[in-house]
């Protein structure tokens, strides 16, 4: 466990949390303005954390919101984490600590993630100074127990005859983007709802670690997400919170290479093969051309259908798009519901029916000699 703990790890995950989590803070500080700025206001009754914090002034405000803001940005873009990243946290922790007002789950999470991301070199991988040095594994670790803490935690706190007969519910289902439908607002209705949520979070706090129920966790951390920002409000905190956990999924996707062996005297494939490696931020992906020795799948089986190659398991077709695309940007979030069998049949068929218009350039000196496209 140990030598697990200490080895190092592809950076790109982590540099993607820090882009979302980096424009999540931009966003954050956006709605935190006109909340400090009513503390400014003398006839607003003030609650301060502590006696020895001085007043919020409107000079205090704009320095806490401009070194916010600018850091944020630094912070989001990889420029210097090491810097950035204690200056964000400082303005947030300035936020959290001014008063009793400002106080936000969703902010307190977001400073700890910041101070993770910097602990874990953030800007090791997808930084702009396009640099990639492989990162501690630990430090990931930390970030993805704080998923599980949060969703964990949150399911603990709803195990209670309040939360679950739906009566929170029932006080809670507002100022969302859409309105709750009032024939569903039903104690019976809303109980099994409140007993759903509290599965969710469960469910996430565990098995997003599962290789075999990850994908399941991705689409119910979405479609979770989602609900809460449409029915619940506020409608900008809660997508926040929705971008501070989500951009912390990746992190639980295989660090494995993942092999395509694919068609390389087919120009259709290869264009397949182009995007691929344009979405592949996290740089998974090795393809691999049926005319490269690097493979024992048989050359005919090859041209009817792409393969993957991953952990032992091959996957063919529309299953080995569906398991690729589990792995790109941004369509990692959402891949997963492909597996649902209806979809899934679906995809098949639209699959044999694309692979049998498909237009190749077999004997074409440039298809032949291609091989995987450039990075």
């Amino acid at each position: 466990m140990l030598t697990w703990l200490t080895s190092e790890t592809n950076p790109r995950p982590v540099g993607l949390a820090r882009i979302i989590v980096g424009a999540a803070a931009i966003i954050r500080v956006v709605i935190a303005v006109p909340i400090l700025g009513k503390l400014t206001e003398p006839e607003t009754l003030r609650a301060p954390l502590s006696v020895w914090f001085p007043d919020p002034t409107p000079a205090l405000v704009a320095s806490v919101m401009v070194v916010w803001f600018v850091a944020a940005i630094l912070f989001m873009i990889g420029w210097r984490v090491s810097l950035t990243g204690p200056a964000l946290l400082a303005a947030i922790v300035v936020v959290l600590s001014l008063d009793l007002q400002t106080y936000s789950n969703h902010l307190y999470l977001m400073a700890w993630l910041v101070l993770l991301l910097t602990l874990a070199d953030a800007g090791a991988g997808l930084s702009i100074k396009r640099v990639q040095r492989p990162v501690v594994r630990w430090t990931v670790f930390l970030l993805m127990m704080q998923v599980s803490v949060v969703y964990g935690f949150a399911a603990i706190t709803k195990l209670s005859s309040e939360f679950l007969s739906g009566r929170v519910l029932a006080g809670a289902l507002h100022g969302g983007l859409l309105s709750f439908p009032d024939p569903l607002r039903t104690r019976e209705f809303l109980g099994a709802v409140a007993i759903a949520a509290v599965f969710v979070e469960l469910f996430l706090a565990v098995f997003l670690w599962s290789p075999r129920f990850r994908p399941t966790a991705f689409i119910l951390g979405l479609g979770f997400h989602a609900m809460i920002m449409l029915f619940m409000g506020p409608t900008g905190e809660l997508f926040v919170f929705a971008l501070e956990m989500l951009a912390l999924y990746p992190l639980f996707l295989t660090q494995d290479q993942l092999l395509v062996i694919w068609d390389d005297q087919c120009a259709s494939c290869q264009d397949w093969i182009v995007r691929f490696r344009r979405m592949d931020l996290l740089d998974v992906l090795v393809p691999i051309g049926k005319t490269q020795p690097e493979h024992d799948i048989e050359s005919d089986e090859v041209e009817r259908s792409i393969h993957l190659v991953h952990a032992g398991e091959t996957s063919r077709g529309f299953r080995a798009i569906t398991r690729i695309f589990e792995h790109l940007v941004p369509t990692l979030w959402v891949a997963p519901v492909f597996r649902f069998p209806v979809l899934s049949r679906l995809g098949e068929r639209w699959y044999r029916w694309q692979a049998a218009r498909r237009s190749c350039l077999v004997g074409s000196e440039s298809a032949i000699g291609a091989g995987p496209p450039p990075g």
